[in-house]
């Protein structure tokens, strides 16, 4: 479902597409119950957080994010689409071991056990913490109204970032920088792919997933740009939601340092000027109507570009 980073750096089409993601109902924590972010483990490498209950109902991102395959798992762990809030699907570098989905929904946790012993999950202990497994499958209910499922390590590594916030993906300085860098909140979908340090072409990762991103949207040749400059170290990616028949994306790219990000910013908006030349090619005419309409914000390394796309280009472009 999500893609994994590898050190060939192969990084599946949905994950990037799913570009994905965040919304957590919230992106502060409270103190009774964690964001979803806060419950991804420290070495994950790629984050996809997404609000089902706007996803659920909008056709386009519903098909962008393949969300009937998604709701198909859900009978396999006793809960009904209605009453998922919120999805986290993560996984870690190299295709590790930890790797899996949190989802916040509304269940009763004895019920909830009771249900899923019902489908054949038997229970186990792992570290005193209750786990239910299937196969090479585990299902943990770390807090209320909130489980994961993916492999045991996954498990174990959940309930860490629980107990440790230095052991959670948003203790991580890129993501906080490229959090920061955002101007979106609350979106239904927004992605993040980081790269610890010493992670083996790291930056090459990066790129790749980037211009993928772009391209998606017919931006390549932003994405060819950031491949030139070769520092980007982390992306950010976050999908609005659809008003006036177009839906807000902000991509932010992580780069090496501030003097970088300013070689980016300044040719992304030298290139917005050059787009209002005439071309006989409609794609053509298209990409570059998308350009000029780029907004093209820094703050210090980290390079913000907003723009919007109609519903057909999310469609098209999902199944490419």
């Amino acid at each position: 479902m999500i893609g994994k980073c590898r050190r060939s750096v192969a990084i599946n089409k949905p994950l990037v597409l799913c570009l994905s993601l965040v919304l957590l109902s919230g992106w502060s924590c409270d103190r009774k119950q964690n964001s979803l972010i806060d419950l991804v483990p420290a070495n994950s490498c790629a984050v996809v957080v997404i609000d089902w209950q706007v996803v659920r109902v909008d056709g386009d991102l519903r098909r962008l994010l393949n969300g009937n395959k998604l709701e198909s798992i859900l009978p396999q762990l006793a809960l009904e689409s209605v009453s998922v809030k919120s999805i986290a699907i993560f996984s870690g570098i190299n295709t590790g071991p930890e790797a899996g989905m949190i989802l916040r929904a509304v269940f009763d946790k004895r019920r909830q056990v009771s249900a899923l012993k019902t489908l054949g999950w038997q229970e186990e202990f792992g570290d005193g913490r209750l786990l239910l497994v299937k196969g090479q499958h585990s299902i943990a209910l770390p807090q209320q109204n909130t489980m994961y499922v993916g492999t045991r390590e996954g498990a174990r590594a959940v309930f860490q970032a629980l107990d440790e916030r230095r052991q959670s993906f948003s203790s991580s300085s890129s993501y906080k920088r490229l959090l920061e860098g955002m101007s979106s909140r609350g979106n239904p979908i927004t992605a993040f792919l980081v790269f610890p340090q010493g992670t083996l072409d790291m930056a090459d990762a990066a790129l790749q997933a980037t211009s993928f991103a772009l391209l998606l949207f017919d931006l390549g040749a932003v994405g060819a740009l950031l491949k030139q400059v070769n520092v980007a170290r982390g992306l950010g990616l976050s999908l609005g939601r659809r008003s006036n028949q177009v839906y807000p994306v902000e991509m932010c790219a992580l780069m090496r340092d501030e003097k970088a990000a300013a070689v980016v910013s300044g040719s992304l908006n030298l290139m917005k000027g050059f787009s209002s030349m005439a071309t006989t090619n409609s794609r053509e005419s298209h990409t570059l109507e998308t350009l000029s309409e780029l907004s093209v914000t820094r703050h210090g390394e980290v390079v913000s570009i907003q723009f919007k796309v109609p519903p057909a280009a999310l469609v098209d472009n999902a199944g490419r």
